[in-house]
């Protein structure tokens, strides 16, 4: 049963896009277990790419879930966003360096400046608690832009499409000049999701007939297909997500187009009673359940190699040993993140209101000064009131 527009109006919040995001966490956890353990065979190594569009879907969901209702002032926009990443990215990296303290005491590598300003994946012998870490420097890049491209999306009326063919533009000349610089293409590349999932309001109160969206998905997968014949681009898309190309962005409107069309099946699962239970943290918590599921991965997959009869079961039935893993982590990750899921909800000062765009004097425009004015308000009430 479709939620109504009320429905949604009332909750203040899109309950589809956080069912969307869930699943998209829950799909990365598959991906890094078939990645980051070493369990799955090279054989796989191509038809497991295919599965690597969970980052287009996040993205896509940010951009969405940002561009509700009114635009925030600058200062309140950012100061919320730094607070929601950093804070977090912060309890992690302790965490992190007390684990990389007590079982690698010998470490003599000088502190890696990045476990506080991340603007790469630092580097830690606690393989590979840090590899997911490229997510935080480039969300915090596009949540940069995301008022620009608010503001693109609003003012562009009738030429709303134009950014969207001009990052795509500038991601095909990465790929002509050979520019392979991940960070930058990576900015590029889910700037465009955020941008696209500005859409998504439009497209839910008026969808695309569905021969439309396959027309979408079969001409994405055809381009794609012509691409990797041509000899430009791999077969295996896990070199064409690292750094993303247009291989990658092609496999992804495919992916997200067909995605699209099975979403009132997609929606009729998350909705049953199971589901719903075990998606609630991942909508709750799921950026500090993303950060500290590396760490169970880690410690999942020395069961696999602390001893050789289960190392060589592992490799010999990879498909079967994943069929475990995965379960096992989905459900782990979120108890051992859960202790440290007060960061994610901590804000600095009260929620802010909507300002007008630009107004970065307004008082609300930055939370923590307008709890600051409000005591130095009260003190001052308290000192002129007659005695």
């Amino acid at each position: 049963m479709k939620r109504s527009t009320s429905e949604v109006a009332a909750s203040g919040r899109d309950t589809d896009l956080d069912d969307y995001r869930a699943l998209a966490l829950i799909w990365v956890l598959l991906v890094h277990c078939l990645y980051f353990t070493g369990i799955v065979a090279a054989r796989w190594n191509v038809p497991k790419s295919f599965l690597l569009v969970e980052m287009p879907i996040i993205f896509f969901v940010a951009g969405a879930v940002n561009g509700r209702g009114r635009a925030r002032g600058l200062g309140s926009f950012y100061s919320s966003r730094l607070s929601r990443i950093m804070i977090p990215f912060w309890v992690f990296a302790a965490v992190c360096l007390a684990l990389q303290a007590w079982k690698f005491p010998h470490w003599d590598k000088p502190f890696d400046v990045r476990w506080i300003v991340p603007n790469e994946p630092p580097e830690s012998p606690l393989a590979p608690v840090s590899w997911h870490l490229w997510f935080v420097p480039v969300y915090l890049s596009v949540m940069a832009l995301f008022p620009l491209l608010r503001s693109a999306y609003e003012r562009l009326s009738t030429w709303r499409w134009a950014p969207v063919v001009l990052l795509s533009a500038v991601l095909i000349t990465f790929d002509h000049y050979g520019f392979r610089r991940e960070y930058p293409r990576q900015v590029v590349f889910y700037s465009l999701w955020v941008y696209l999932g500005l859409f998504h309001a439009r497209w839910k109160a008026r969808p695309w007939p569905w021969r439309a969206v396959l027309a979408v998905a079969l001409g994405a997968y055809g381009t794609l297909w012509g691409m990797i014949a041509s000899g430009r681009y791999q077969s295996d898309f896990q070199w064409n997500k690292f750094p993303p190309n247009a291989a990658f962005l092609m496999l992804s409107v495919g992916h997200v187009a067909l995605l699209s069309l099975a979403a009132p099946w997609i929606g009729a699962c998350v909705r049953h009673p199971l589901a719903r239970r075990l998606t609630a943290p991942y909508k709750s918590y799921g950026y500090t359940i993303y950060l500290f599921h590396a760490v169970v991965l880690a410690g999942l997959s020395t069961v696999f190699e602390r001893w050789p009869a289960t190392q060589e079961w592992s490799k010999a039935h990879d498909v079967a040993a994943i069929a475990l893993l995965f379960p096992a982590l989905t459900l782990l990750s979120p108890v051992v993140a859960w202790p440290f899921a007060f960061a994610e909800r901590f804000r600095l000062g009260t929620p802010p209101r909507a300002v007008a765009p630009g107004r970065l004097d307004a008082p609300h425009a930055f939370p923590a000064l307008a709890r600051l004015r409000r005591v130095v308000g009260m003190r001052r009430d308290r000192k002129d009131a007659p005695r």
